[in-house]
């Protein structure tokens, strides 16, 4: 039997103290769009639904991904009202 190092990270069964299974990679995707996150959502969503993750692990994915949509929906009004005031001088 082989340990992990230091720099693997396992995650362990709640109830059986097991190790879980340790999923496939899955592709980096960028998350800098609205619409990119909607794809990310939609990739987790069907991820779940067919069993490939837990419903738990992508019911907390997806609220990281709504945090991320507030933060990029707050950036975005934050650029338009700085545009505004410097086109009113304020």
């Amino acid at each position: 039997m082989t340990k992990a190092s230091k720099s693997e990270a396992v995650t362990v069964d709640g109830e059986s103290g097991k190790p879980l299974p340790v999923p496939p990679r899955m592709p980096c995707t960028k998350l800098g769009t609205v619409r990119e996150i909607r794809r990310e959502m939609a990739t987790l969503y069907r991820a779940a639904r067919y069993g490939r993750i837990r419903t738990q692990d992508a019911t907390r994915l997806a609220f990281i991904l709504t945090q991320i949509v507030k933060t990029l929906e707050f950036e975005d009004l934050q650029t338009r009202l700085e545009t505004l005031e410097a086109q009113q001088g304020l």
